[in-house]
């Protein structure tokens, strides 16, 4: 029996776990939570560990013999890969997945590989934010150098030392290292951009999971509705994945699931926003199995471990595929949550929804990606109805709060 570690048993990793069980692997937890955590009664084997403790992680692996490592958590896929690296597993070169945790590292290798990609800076403290703010085009966007989910990103029209300096500081304290990105804004040409989750496995990079996100005009930072299929053109569709392979292979990515997302700016080019070095949030896997047939928990657990019959199953394999739609519910004020108010025009297309709040708890306005209030999965009976309906469905389903 093949042993695989996962890195975290929160929410987020359970799906993984409950995918290798269900493969018959014998899994392993590393989390500090202990018997609080949520994969507690489920692991084959758990232990107390920090999901940042390098050391302790890299002790359990070779205590257990592991076959195979793996996580969906964005802080923890640096030591995920260099304990796969010390013990040679399937993984990833540390410094490439450096190239795509760090904004400036990603911008800079975005240049180098000569794909479309602003004027950017790194910066350490508020007074070189000042001076490097300065000199840049505006609109300028300041965020944490190693975060996700939008967390702290500020969007300035015009230079103010003062709101440059404190957006320093916010973006500092957020930032895993510290450090802080200033680069020139891209305008989008609309609210909708390309998203979606690539798996690459050596030199196959499979680009089945591509979807369209639309965001609201309220919080334009913030990816709410996604859409599948996305309708491109060929030569479109081209590009993306130009852009894309070069960054993977630039980086000699070899192995994972990774959330990307782009769009085409005003003049044709396609910008690649980030490339996440893990799978998308928000519920996003579960979303690519309807549209896409595939079980991508299955598929990171399974190649993860060298087995790779899964993966052959899916090139070899007619699939089914649906036209759907998941939409991430933000609320637009703070209040006490009173429930989802939905449009009737939408109801007869809902299939699932899932409130991670209940009546009476305390909700945040959304200001980043990481507010999610609920989840709502809808399907159609057709393209055309699809995209009849996606740009109605951000106003079709509301977060309902009441005044504090």
């Amino acid at each position: 029996m093949k042993k695989i570690l996962v890195v975290g048993g929160g929410v987020n990793q359970l799906p993984l776990i409950l995918a290798a069980k269900g493969e018959g692997y014998h899994v392993i937890v590393v989390d500090m939570a202990g018997e609080n955590c949520p994969a507690y009664s489920i692991a084959d084997g758990f232990y107390a560990v920090s999901t940042q403790d390098e050391a302790a992680i890299l002790e359990v692996a070779r205590k257990e013999k592991i076959d195979g490592i793996v996580s969906n958590s964005e802080p923890s896929m640096l030591i995920v890969n260099k304990v796969a690296a010390e013990l040679k597993l399937v993984g990833n070169p540390v410094d490439g997945v450096e190239n795509l945790i760090s904004k400036s590292k990603f911008r800079s290798l975005q240049k180098k590989v000569g794909v479309f990609a602003p004027e950017c800076q790194e910066v350490t403290s508020s007074e070189d934010a000042v001076s490097v703010a300065q000199k840049l085009r505006y609109p300028i966007i300041i965020k944490p150098c190693e975060s996700s989910g939008s967390r702290g990103c500020k969007k300035l029209d015009e230079f103010d030392e003062y709101a440059v300096t404190k957006a320093f500081q916010e973006c500092s304290h957020i930032s895993r290292n510290k450090k802080v990105v200033i680069e020139e804004f891209v305008a989008m040409p609309s609210l909708r951009t390309i998203e979606g989750d690539i798996f690459v496995l050596g030199d196959t990079i499979l680009w089945d999971g591509l979807f369209y996100t639309t965001r609201a005009k309220w919080a334009p930072m913030v990816p709410m509705t996604y859409t599948a299929p996305i309708l491109i053109d060929c030569s479109q569709l081209d590009s993306i994945k130009s852009a894309i392979s070069r960054i993977i292979k630039a980086s000699d990515i070899q192995f994972g699931e990774f959330n990307i997302e782009g769009f085409f700016t005003a003049t044709g080019e396609f910008f690649i926003i980030e490339i996440n070095a893990r799978q998308g949030g928000n519920f996003l896997p579960a979303f690519l199995h309807r549209f896409t047939g595939i079980d991508y928990y299955r598929l990171l657990v399974t190649t993860c471990v060298t087995d790779d019959y899964y993966l052959a199953e899916i090139t070899t394999s007619e699939r089914s595929f649906r036209y759907a739609v998941l939409d991430s519910a933000y609320s637009q004020h703070e209040g006490i949550y009173k429930g989802l108010k939905l449009n009737p025009l939408i109801i007869d297309k809902i299939t699932n929804i899932t409130e991670l709040y209940s009546v009476g708890d305390r909700v945040e306005k959304c200001v980043d990606g990481t507010g999610i209030v609920a989840s709502v999965a809808l399907e159609f009976d057709s393209l055309q109805e699809l995209y009849d309906y996606s740009p109605l469905i951000i106003d079709c389903i509301q977060v309902d709060v009441s005044s504090v």
